[in-house]
């Protein structure tokens, strides 16, 4: 079964941090435009979505 979960991110920084790791970790996602926002979509099994979630958290507390 194939999930997507989809990040809406303000910086750019964040949105490069957080590709640079799914490449790393071999997550597929994809990178767009949405409103004023950029997102990034995770598309995969649902233990794919956990990491990266995992992923996303781990980010986003680097930047507090």
């Amino acid at each position: 079964m194939t999930e997507t979960k989809v990040y809406k991110l303000h910086e750019s920084k964040q949105v490069e941090d957080i590709t640079t790791m799914l490449k790393i970790e071999g997550l597929k996602h994809n990178v767009f435009e949405y409103e004023e926002y950029t997102a990034i979509e995770v598309t995969g099994t649902p233990l794919e979505i956990i990491r990266a979630s995992t992923i996303y958290q781990q980010v986003t507390t680097i930047k507090l």
